[in-house]
């Protein structure tokens, strides 16, 4: 801990021949000054990476390009922002046209693009600034979450270790591919607000009476909750720790758990009175942070308030487990009183044919690790191999310190792999958070074997040792996994292949091209009908409005792109275009196989878009050349808005 540390270095006694009072002083600011200039270096080589990365597989983030829907979309919203001034507006006008949607989004992400593009306007200007700001959002984050997961492991592995851990989060795969560079969404601030919570928690089991360390496991919790309601997970797995902590410690662990129930509750207040307009602090809304999750918080301090009091010293382990059981279904019982579908999840009122034809198909969603022969079974070693050794660590750990402060951290660590194993082998979402759980305990054991490698004899060779023993633990789940699935027949397999569309093989590029081409399509604004996932790119990148974009709130657009993607009838698809509107059809991509029809009958309009056997009231489009690898289709006029 700091404070130990500090004190520890304050009694190193001065080397021999200095008699400088400071000599330990100076001692301890030279190694403060190594570690940073560590620190400076790790950070710089990361970025270098990065750098490497972008110029050889991501070039198009140099021109505007992002990685993902939903970064996309993000700089829509910022953009959004800056031109209305409407902190409280959630609406998208050029989305679900001509109706307009909104998004689910709250603000931190935000803010923190808003910061990172403000600082290079005047270079740049605010529109390339921006870009920037979410070309290097993920990168940056990604360096942090390594710098916090070096301190988050101190209290059980020691500050020797931070190095180490700083290396194995660059080892797991989960927590990279959603670092890229060009991706500007909400999963890197979740994943820090999940390290820092956690970590944050460690230090406040080995050092109960820090209470701030419990005010900041609270303050995190709920920041990740106001970033998404997905981090009702992480936080159920906080409380079950800390419930658990205090059965097995009693009062020690009580007074720092309310500590992280008032931090909780204090910042979710903050977060509902910023995320909504004072006549509407009372909306009840499952999909982001609201009054719900405000009556959450007030149940969880009064769970913890009596606790933490004195009469609680007098009972057992027994009796404080059938106290937080009672707790617990008491919580549970009120919510589902005055909130009845809060355990249905975020995703709850999610319309019901949303639920059937799309959000299965979503890519966080699939079952990426769900072992399917040799090849499945190292797709877990490469992406959990960290965390199953770490659960072996856990298991020894409650064992054999059962008796100490460290078990309390062991039973965080134990229920967040409890928690998260099996989530994240049934949906990849969920594999970071048991990913950075992994690194904890792959740390932990990689510093007791570091340990028993420095007591053995000089002669067996302590370096190489070293060397093994630390490549073998940050990178040999890795390595294994690659080996397993090549014996099983697979080089690797992509993430989104169950959610495969047409859009990969889309040329992005010349499409944005030909749509902002002032002289042409680009001379006014128009209503297109593109695929989903082409709906934030085209907002992002061009001034036109789209009728459909990969968020739930937009279900009528969703819908009426499959509707009209899918239909036989030729004179259905005609009747919804100009009931929204539409003047531009864009095939590119159009047609998913999870929205085509039978293959019996009369081919669907998007196999009509696809060979190019179109109704007479379609007409290509004119400047695109054959040879640019997609079509755009004009509606005749009197069937789109503008040209009736």
């Amino acid at each position: 801990m700091d404070t130990g540390e500090e004190t520890s270095a304050r009694g190193v006694v001065a080397p021999s021949g200095s008699s400088r009072p400071g000599g330990a002083r100076h001692r301890l600011s030279k190694e403060r000054g190594s570690t940073w200039l560590g620190r400076l270096a790790f950070a710089a080589a990361v970025a270098a990476l990065f750098g490497a990365l972008v110029l050889l597989r991501f070039p198009e983030v140099l021109h505007g390009a992002l990685i993902d829907t939903d970064s996309y979309m993000r700089l829509v919203r910022v953009r959004r922002l800056v031109e209305t001034g409407a902190w409280f507006d959630l609406t998208i006008p050029r989305s679900n046209a001509p109706y307009g949607s909104s998004l689910h989004w709250t603000r931190p992400v935000d803010v923190l693009l808003l910061i990172g593009a403000w600082l290079t306007t005047p270079l740049f200007g605010f529109g390339r600034a921006l870009h920037l700001a979410g070309v290097v959002f993920s990168p940056l984050l990604l360096i942090a979450i390594c710098f916090t997961v070096a301190w988050a492991v101190r209290p059980l592995a020691g500050g020797r270790m931070h190095g180490y851990a700083m290396l194995a989060v660059l080892a797991q795969l989960g927590i990279m591919s959603y670092a890229l560079p060009g991706r500007a969404d909400h999963n890197m601030p979740l994943m820090l607000a999940f390290v820092a919570m956690v970590g944050s928690a460690l230090h406040l089991m080995m050092e109960p009476r820090a209470r701030r360390y419990g005010w900041a496991a609270g303050a995190w919790a709920a920041l990740g909750l106001w970033i998404s309601t997905e981090f009702l997970v992480p936080l159920l797995m906080l409380l079950v720790a800390l419930a658990g902590a205090w059965i097995v410690r009693g009062r020690e662990v009580a007074h720092g758990a309310r500590s992280t129930a008032l931090g909780l509750l204090a910042v979710t207040a903050v977060a509902v009175l910023l995320e909504h307009a004072p006549s509407q602090l009372l909306l009840v809304e499952y999909d982001r942070i609201s009054v719900v999750h405000g009556l959450l918080a007030v149940l969880v301090i009064a769970f913890w308030m009596p606790a933490a009091s004195n009469w609680s010293e007098r009972l057992g382990p027994r009796g404080r487990g059938v106290y937080a059981a009672a707790g617990a279904l008491s919580a549970a019982v009120l919510l589902l009183v005055t909130y009845p579908r809060f355990f249905g999840g975020p995703m709850v009122d999610v319309h019901p044919e949303l639920k059937r034809t799309w959000l299965p198909y979503l890519t966080e969603f699939q079952p990426y690790l769900v072992p399917h022969g040799l090849a499945g079974v190292g797709r877990i070693f490469a992406y959990l191999g960290h965390a199953i050794l770490a659960l072996g660590v856990v298991i020894h750990g409650l064992r054999r310190e059962r008796d100490t402060r460290r078990v309390s951290a062991w039973i965080l660590v134990g229920a967040g792999l409890a928690l998260f194993l099996p989530l994240g082998v049934r949906w990849v979402r969920f594999v970071g958070y048991a990913e950075m759980l992994g690194v904890i305990g792959a740390v932990v054991l990689l510093g007791r074997v570091l340990e028993r490698v420095e007591r053995s004899p000089p002669r067996m060779g302590r370096s190489r040792a070293r060397v093994l023993a630390s490549s073998g633990i940050l990178v040999g789940p890795l390595f294994l996994g690659a080996i397993v699935m090549a014996l099983g027949g697979e080089r690797g397999r992509i993430v989104q292949e169950a959610a495969a569309t047409q859009t990969d093989a889309c040329p992005v590029e010349a499409l944005v091209s030909a749509l902002n081409d002032v002289t042409g399509l680009g001379a006014r604004p128009r209503t297109v009908l593109a695929h989903i996932d082409l709906g934030p790119v085209l907002l992002y990148r061009t001034s036109h409005a789209v009728v459909a974009t990969p968020y739930h709130r937009n279900w009528r657009g969703i819908l009426d792109w499959q509707t009209i993607v899918a239909t036989r009838d030729p004179e259905q698809a005609r009747a919804l275009l100009a009931e929204r509107g539409v003047d531009l059809v864009v095939p590119c991509g159009t047609g998913a196989p999870r929205q085509r029809a039978a293959a019996e009958g009369p081919p669907a309009f998007a196999d009509r878009l696809d060979s190019g056997a179109v109704p007479e009231w379609l007409h290509p489009a004119e400047g695109i050349e054959p040879a640019a690898g997609f079509r755009i289709y004009e509606i005749a006029t009197g069937i789109g808005a503008h040209g009736a």
